[in-house]
């Protein structure tokens, strides 16, 4: 394949990977087609491949002193959502990059592909998505095939993207303290697989979170080395969580990235009580650069960000609380709503003033949510004490 000549100043040698890579992509696609028997199996099509990042910008680094390598970064455009991301071609084509890049060297630079449909695409620029928008405007198209457009983007208003990020960030980062607090449990009990696991889940949910925040999209990935050139990509503040310059430091980053499945599958994992405290320490760093990144995105338009992560882990904290005892009411309620309806009536009224209570919380303001864990913390752990003075 030749490339267009919007990618001329690209070097050759990077030229040429391309190249490799757009063949490689193509030939995987077409030998997976290849073994359906149905015609639907069959039609899929790749439209489109676009080149984004820091590639497509032309501020790429290759740090050697560091090791830090920015990825390719590509968009696979195909004609229907079955072809998109869980199709099987797209497992083949990762594990094709990483021999040529790690066994025979074909590739000097890591790729990192993600694969939508048209119609997704076009609909995620419909509703004004910065991840497609920054794409449709900024990305180089490297193949195209004639008669398949990608429409113009819908602005998105500020407000409505930030309180859809606050949402991402009240979901994901809540869930990565969670994963931490038991990854710490089972590395002092010395269940270290487990522990490894856990790691690996509380690293997912972080990279997850600032995609999110910071970009309303996060590709369908467990594979963290992916999902951490895609989030460094974004907030390269985050590079330094991970070195990269000692071949111990690469090691245990890529036992974190296998115990996804082999961690619970596989009878020869092993990790090292060294490797998981080292795992440990860095994964706090990245909590914390999370932390910073995302106050700094959702703090309200014009003033500087001041939350802390003391103040954001207090907040969610206080909500997790308020969210248990607003489900203990609603157990309660689906017992008597039909015996008892006056009950009922102020069983209601309660969970609407918690749900009142949770709205107040803010990292901005760590006395409320602290104040609300010393009342509510103690009843939800003891039922009787619950309702007694609920």
């Amino acid at each position: 394949m030749t490339l267009p000549e919007s990618l001329a100043r690209l070097p050759d040698r990077k030229r040429r990977e391309l190249e490799r890579v757009a063949a490689i992509l193509f030939d995987e696609f077409e030998d997976a087609l290849k073994t359906k028997l149905s015609d639907k199996g069959k039609r899929g099509r790749i439209l489109k491949l676009i080149l984004f990042g820091s590639y497509a910008r032309g501020d790429w680094v290759e740090d050697r002193k560091s090791g830090y390598r920015s990825d390719y970064d590509l968009l696979v455009v195909v004609n229907y959502d079955s072809f998109a991301e869980q199709h099987e071609a797209w497992e083949k084509a990762a594990e094709r990059f990483l021999q040529e890049l790690t066994v025979t060297k074909h590739l000097a630079t890591p790729v990192s592909f993600i694969v939508h449909s048209l119609h997704d695409v076009n609909d995620q620029l419909a509703h004004g998505r910065p991840f497609f928008v920054d794409i449709a405007r900024d990305g180089l198209v490297i193949y195209e095939a004639p008669g398949f457009p990608l429409i113009e983007p819908k602005p998105l208003a500020p407000e409505v993207a930030k309180a859809e990020a606050r949402r991402h960030f009240d979901h994901w980062f809540p869930g990565a303290d969670r994963f931490l607090k038991l990854a710490t449990v089972a590395i002092d009990d010395g269940f270290r697989n487990e522990a490894a696991f856990l790691l690996h889940q509380t690293a997912e949910r972080l990279y997850h979170c600032i995609l999110l925040v910071l970009a309303l999209y996060s590709p369908k990935s467990h594979r963290l080395t992916f999902l951490r050139s895609q989030a460094e990509r974004l907030a390269p503040q985050l590079i330094a969580a991970w070195p990269r310059d000692k071949k111990f430091a690469r090691r245990c980053f890529t036992r974190l990235d296998r115990a996804y499945v082999d961690a619970r599958y596989s009878p020869a994992y092993e990790i090292t009580g060294e490797e998981l405290a080292w795992l440990l320490d860095r994964v706090k760093a990245l909590q914390e650069a999370v932390a910073a990144i995302c106050a700094e995105r959702l703090a309200p338009e014009g003033q500087a960000a001041t939350w802390t992560y003391d103040n954001i882990v207090a907040a969610q904290i206080a909500i997790g609380i308020l969210n248990q005892a607003r489900g203990m009411i609603s157990a309660r309620l689906h017992e008597i709503k039909d015996t008892n309806p006056a009950l009922a009536k102020t069983l209601r009224d309660k969970r609407r003033e918690l749900l009142a209570l949770q709205e107040t919380i803010n990292p901005d303001d760590p006395d409320t949510a602290k104040a609300i864990t010393a009342t509510w913390g103690p009843r939800v752990k003891d039922d009787a004490r619950f309702w007694l003075e609920l």
